[in-house]
């Protein structure tokens, strides 16, 4: 898969060097996956975003049972600046915290900088494969991610539209999420329904699964339409659904702050330096 990956990428380049190269307009196809992403981030809000005055804290609970019957609970706290949706920070519990300050990832272990090699790279890929879904639209407005051209479909039995998501290496720090995954819109609203990957036969062939996203309820913060309920399903690479689900409750509040809470403990002392 990070092979198909790679060359993916290498092919993606040439086409499109060569295509400026003869053209200096954008295709049809990227003309209308930029169009979408446009128009859904535009219907959930995203002009007032940089206008709110704090930042968002979301509280996230989360009822699992996994595909052997057994029940897990899990909770946790999170921020994020709505001026700049790559800023985040991480109260994943009561001893570590892992920031982004829109260029890098950060953490702390009971107080004090985790300055590990692999901290940056990790941290990065825990906030986006726990907070991505939650932060849907939103979170699709991030550099490296990409929208394939939509073409029509259904959900849940009803008309929808398509469109191929594709992350950049390492996103989400896990061999498994780190694959092409599917989104899909309402076509009247332009209102995102779910999102799903499945993982590649290599993992898969040993237990691992894909997952599929029902958002089933949004909620309003301050003009921002954000993801309320949010259904997780385990899924086999021909799609159906197993009996690992995840139903996941979000409850988001306005608070004050600013984009210094997202900055690493180093980089707010060489602040208090100057």
């Amino acid at each position: 898969m990070r092979r198909l990956l790679s060359l993916f990428c290498v092919l993606s380049l040439f086409v499109t060097a060569a295509a400026a190269a003869a053209d200096s307009k954008p295709s049809t196809s990227d003309t209308a996956k930029s169009k979408l992403l446009e128009t859904i981030l535009a219907n959930a809000g995203a002009a007032k975003a940089p206008k709110i005055n704090g930042v968002l804290r979301f509280d996230v609970t989360a009822e699992e049972t996994t595909s052997d019957g057994v029940p897990h609970d899990s909770k946790f706290t999170a921020w994020v600046n709505p001026a700049n949706f790559g800023q985040r920070r991480l109260q994943l519990n009561p001893k570590v915290v892992i920031g982004f300050d829109g260029q890098a990832a950060w953490a702390t272990i009971g107080g004090k900088p985790d300055t590990r090699p692999q901290t940056g790279l990790q941290g990065a890929g825990t906030l986006n494969r726990l907070l991505l879904p939650l932060l849907l639209p939103f979170s699709l407005d991030q550099a490296g991610v990409h929208l394939g051209s939509p073409s029509k479909t259904t959900w849940e039995r009803k008309p929808a539209l398509k469109t191929s998501l594709i992350f950049p290496p390492n996103f989400f720090y896990s061999p498994v999420m780190d694959t092409n995954w599917e989104l899909f819109v309402d076509p009247a609203t332009h209102r995102i329904l779910g999102a799903q990957f499945t993982a590649s036969y290599e993992y898969s062939k040993v237990g691992a699964e894909g997952m599929r996203y029902y958002v089933l309820t949004w909620t309003t913060v301050d003009g921002l339409t954000l993801p309320a309920k949010v259904l997780a399903v385990g899924i086999d690479p021909q799609g159906h659904e197993s009996g690992h689900v995840k139903r996941i409750n979000v409850t988001w509040k306005k608070v004050a702050g600013d984009a210094s809470l997202f900055l690493s403990p180093e980089a707010l002392a060489a602040i208090g330096e100057k």
